[in-house]
């Protein structure tokens, strides 16, 4: 499968299963949010996160560049909102595909 073809496959899931997000307060497309795994919270020891909730939010590929670390992330369904602690890109050929962001909750 091509990057093309891939980012529209994940466009698709996001518009599907996805809820509406905001970064800082603008509206950025749907994002798909789930409480982090126990491996992905290695990523983020520094931030003493035993004692508090971490969610992943996966993001189009497209927002690559446009959400860094210390950026609040919400999801407008719920009211969750994230401060954002570790960014990484999901590529096929060096085309993003996937935003992964982790951050800790501010509530819940």
């Amino acid at each position: 499968m091509d990057a093309t073809a891939e980012a529209r496959l994940v466009a698709q899931l996001l518009a599907l299963q996805g809820s509406p997000t905001t970064i800082n307060g603008s509206a950025v497309g749907n994002g798909l949010w789930a409480r982090a795994e126990p491996n992905r919270l290695q990523m983020l020891m520094g931030d003493l996160v035993a004692q508090q909730a971490v969610y992943e939010v996966k993001l189009a590929g497209d927002l690559w560049g446009q959400v860094h670390v210390g950026d609040e992330v919400a999801n407008v369904a719920t009211g969750l909102r994230i401060v954002v602690r570790w960014v990484d890109v999901s590529d096929l050929a060096g085309v993003p595909v996937v935003v992964n962001v982790l951050g800790i909750a501010l509530s819940e």
